[in-house]
């Protein structure tokens, strides 16, 4: 046999991997300590202030996002040899995020607020960075161990973190803080807003942005678990998988996120929808399910509806302001990342302020105008319908999937995309998704199938 006939040409793995362990555990590292260390809106950046001390470096819940992007470029350089095109690809799915990008470059022609555009660009430039990171360089490793390893450990801090708050952190803070002569004037507003509420965010800033996480990382950290203990008996392997996803559920109920815990519920329907089981009696646990999370729904927040939904009413304002600018500007929209100055011209006196539109598709149209929207949202919708789980689909490929689709609804009525630790998640595991699906299915999206042997 010839040495040509020893290797196939039809995809990416064609390629050897010379990818080694320490790549992906970089890439782990580097997200891991996003979701410790870089949670503060990319719109507030310039609050954030450098920790004079070691201790403060610590303990300080926020860097200074150049510290973030610094890092990043130490990523890339890191594996910037191991960047590789190859055969097998589609010729157009990957380049949406691209061209997404480009079309936030030209629509900041049109800017409102320069500064507030720039920042914003950079940011968007290091999630698009992120994403063909994942598809060209972390998804030649299908089963990233250090990876995965990495982020779990930084996963379960950030829920213990979020577990202390409950239990007595936020008011232990509270207490810490009334206690200082200038605390109205030394805090930021959006801070002494946050630690009033029994609302625990954990290190992710808001509590809606920690149910944004938990959404998005509980299966993969779950499925790591379950994988990793494999040499255990299955009880006891339950019960480790459990001591995570039991406080993850209990997290995720007292960020009293009334999105994440649809969303949640949306997540285990598509779940159980997929399940290859007896048809009567799925249809059964469907029923279920659905009436029980709906029912604990209203029962939970029923006063909260009762009083008028003040959030949901802030929501519809702040999307009737995004649609207005969208329909006024609707090439190029304000601006990259300047809703906050639209919406200060457009809301009632009596409204509640906001820097972002809480729904990241609105802000695409308003800050980028209708086509900046549609790339976004067309870019994130067939990349995800693209990697939706087969019968054959590797159960870290499902976690993944799962994940993603859950933090891609949660933005309806979230801003994810403006959340460094979040965005640069969601991307760099999109971009790892897409990569391996071609991996998987190796033919370009207008390549026949090969022909069947003679």
């Amino acid at each position: 046999m010839s040495r040509k006939s020893n290797h196939r040409t039809s995809g990416p793995d064609t390629v050897p991997d010379q990818l080694g362990p320490w790549v992906p555990t970089f890439a782990g590292l580097f997200i891991g300590l996003a979701l410790l260390k870089f949670s503060a809106p990319v719109t507030l950046s310039k609050y954030v202030q450098a920790p004079e001390t070691v201790e403060q470096w610590i303990f300080f819940a926020n860097w200074p996002l150049a510290v973030g992007y610094a890092l990043l470029t130490l990523l890339t350089l890191s594996a910037v040899a191991r960047f590789r095109t190859t055969t097998g690809r589609p010729r157009w799915l990957p380049y949406l995020p691209a061209l997404w990008l480009a079309w936030q470059l030209l629509s900041a022609s049109s800017s409102d607020d320069r500064s507030l555009t720039l920042v914003t660009l950079i940011h968007f430039a290091s999630v698009v960075l992120l994403f063909y990171f994942g598809f060209y360089v972390l998804s030649r490793d299908p089963k990233l161990p250090g990876f995965r390893t990495a982020v779990l450990i930084s996963f379960v801090l950030v829920l213990l973190n979020g577990l202390e708050q409950h239990f007595g952190g936020l008011e232990a803070t509270r207490e810490m803080i009334y206690r200082q002569p200038d605390w109205q004037v030394r805090y930021p507003p959006e801070f002494l807003e946050r630690i009033e509420k029994d609302r625990i965010f954990s290190t992710l800033f808001y509590p809606n942005s920690f149910a944004a996480g938990l959404i998005l990382l509980t299966p993969l950290c779950a499925l790591t678990l379950w994988q990793g203990t494999r040499f255990l008996q299955i009880p006891s392997r339950i019960l480790i998988a459990g001591l995570l996803i039991l406080p993850a559920l209990a997290a995720l109920y007292w960020t009293q996120s009334k999105s994440g815990w649809l969303v949640s519920l949306a997540l285990v329907v598509l779940w159980i929808m997929r399940l290859d089981w007896y048809r009567p009696f799925k249809i059964g646990c469907l029923l279920l399910l659905a009436s029980g999370g709906l029912a604990g729904f209203y029962w939970k927040y029923s006063d909260y509806f009762k009083q008028g939904a003040t959030s949901v009413a802030a929501r519809m304002h702040y999307w009737n302001s995004a649609w207005n600018t969208a329909l006024e500007h609707p090439v190029f929209g304000s601006g990259p990342g300047t809703f906050e100055r639209t919406y200060a011209a457009f809301k009632d006196p009596k409204a509640e302020a906001t820097r972002l539109a809480h729904n990241d598709y609105l802000q695409q149209a308003s800050d980028s105008g209708i086509p900046g929207a549609l790339l976004y949202a067309g870019a994130l919708g067939l990349i995800l319908f693209r990697t939706r789980p087969r019968a054959d689909t590797a159960p870290l490929r499902q976690a993944v999937w799962y994940g993603l689709t859950g933090f891609a609804l949660q933005n309806i009525v979230e801003f994810g995309l403006y959340i460094p630790a979040l965005a640069w998640t969601f991307f760099l595991l999109l971009g790892w998704s897409l990569g391996q699906n071609y991996r998987s299915h190796p033919m370009t999206d207008r390549s026949p199938p090969p022909a069947s042997p003679a």
